[in-house]
Parts: structure tokens; C-alpha cells; sequence
């Protein structure tokens, strides 16, 4: 064994494991703690967007309640459907609701909304979060591939030189 060998044999181990251990370990928990943050932020929205319908619910403006909706919607990049129905099940948007609502969505949330400790509407969201996690993970998966390409780059250097 030469000791070109012997030296560069410990930084290519050590290259290596890095790898498995993004790849394998840190990877599953990044996207696990992103899933969760991004429905909490979700969460968040939808309360905000019922609270915000609510003096519509009341009066019963229901022009109101569709742009509010449909204005929502529009802004938000991963909500892909709103269904919201009264207490009595009544649809208030949309006015002709689709019986594959949430078909291909990640995550569909459910809020009922209160008044005075009476039900007025339930709200139903469809979501994907997929294309919102691969941002987020793509710069991990750049790190790999940069640790990758040091570890190529070393071996390389080893065998010419």
C-alpha cells in the first residue's frame, strides 16, 4: 500500500460517511420537520381566512365570501381546492362542488369555525406540499452532490499524481 494511499484513504472514508449520513440520517428528518412546520403554517392561514370570513358568514354575503376565497386561493401556491359548507351542510363555495375534491393533494385540513360556541361553517383545504419540500431540500441534495464531486476530485488527484 503506498502512502499516497494510506493519507487519502481516511478523507474519502470520511467523504463517504458524510454522504450516507445526509443522504440516509439527516435527509428523512429534514423533510419530516419541514412537513410539520409547513402545516403548522397552514394551520395558521386557515384560521386567519376563517376568522377574516366570518362578518360574511353572519350577514350572509356570500359574493363577499367567494372573492375573499377566491383571492385566497389564488395567493396560495400549494392550496389546490376550498370547500366550505354552513352548520346545516349547505355548500357556500364552491357553488358547484366537485365530488374528487383533494384528488392527488398531500394533505386535506379540516376547520370548523365558531361563534359564540356555535358551529357557523366548516372549512376544508386541499393541499401539496411536495413541490414546496423539494425547494427547501434541494440545497441539501446540492451537498451531497458537492461532497460527491470533492471525494471524485481527491481520488482523481491521487491516481495522477
Amino acid at each position: 500500500m503506498s502512502l499516497r494511499f494510506k493519507l487519502l484513504l481516511p478523507l474519502a472514508a470520511f467523504l463517504i460517511c458524510s454522504i450516507l449520513f445526509l443522504h440516509f440520517i439527516w435527509l428523512p428528518q429534514v423533510i419530516i420537520f419541514e412537513k410539520k412546520e409547513l402545516l403548522l403554517h397552514e394551520r395558521e392561514d386557515i384560521e386567519f381566512l376563517a376568522l377574516s370570513l366570518l362578518p360574511d358568514i353572519l350577514v350572509g354575503d356570500l359574493a363577499k365570501i367567494h372573492e375573499t376565497l377566491d383571492e385566497f386561493i389564488t395567493k396560495r401556491e400549494n392550496w389546490q381546492e376550498i370547500e366550505m359548507e354552513d352548520s346545516y351542510g349547505m355548500g357556500l363555495y364552491p357553488i358547484d362542488p366537485s365530488d374528487r375534491f383533494g384528488s392527488g393533494s398531500t394533505y386535506i385540513e379540516n376547520y370548523s369555525l365558531l361563534y359564540q360556541e356555535k358551529l357557523i361553517a366548516k372549512i376544508r383545504v386541499a393541499m401539496q406540499f411536495e413541490s414546496l419540500i423539494k425547494k427547501r431540500v434541494q440545497k441539501i441534495r446540492i451537498l451531497e452532490f458537492a461532497l460527491l464531486v470533492i471525494l471524485a476530485v481527491v481520488a482523481l488527484i491521487s491516481i495522477l499524481f
